[in-house]
């Protein structure tokens, strides 16, 4: 009456299609990983400035110079900018950020190096160093400034969503 049917095996091609489909969704998915995550390793002009700005949703002040970006765009976002400014220029930068508090002074040892910080990101040796930091819904800045040189203030930011 009702007999068992056999199954038929699977075609050997399918089984190579199948294989090389997922073989080329994992090369694109790198290759777009390593397109995605790009580095300014120094100042790269308008590029940097706007990759800062843009990525990191921050607005450079007028006197910025020497600006580093590294982001990170896959999913989520993250970026490090590190940029020089004139210290008059602190307060308005600040206005424009995510910081809710003050800056509070705090030590180079407080500051956790990540194994994903780029290598210019180093505020080991800042001796006069401060921080705020703040977030709204899913986007966070946390900022850091080198106030060693009372002259040109070195300012770290690192942003991103979660």
């Amino acid at each position: 009456m009702f007999g068992r049917s056999k199954r038929q095996p699977v075609p050997k091609f399918v089984v190579f299609l199948a294989i090389g489909l997922l073989m080329c969704l994992i090369l694109a998915t790198i290759s777009y990983q390593s397109w995605a995550s790009k580095e300014i390793l120094e100042d790269g002009g308008p590029a940097s400035y706007s990759a800062a700005e843009v990525n990191a949703e921050i607005k450079l002040p007028p006197s910025a110079s020497n600006v580093y970006v590294r982001d990170r765009t896959f999913v989520d976002v993250d970026a490090w900018v590190k940029f020089t400014m004139d210290p008059s220029d602190l307060t308005n930068f600040l206005a424009n950020t995510l910081c809710t508090q003050e800056l509070t002074s705090i030590t180079p040892s407080q500051v956790r190096q990540e194994p994903s910080d780029p290598k210019w990101w180093d505020l080991s040796q800042a001796t006069t160093l401060k921080t705020c930091s703040g977030s709204r819904d899913d986007f966070s800045h946390q900022i850091w400034v080198d106030m060693t040189d009372s002259t040109i203030y070195t300012v770290y930011v690192r942003a991103g969503s979660h």
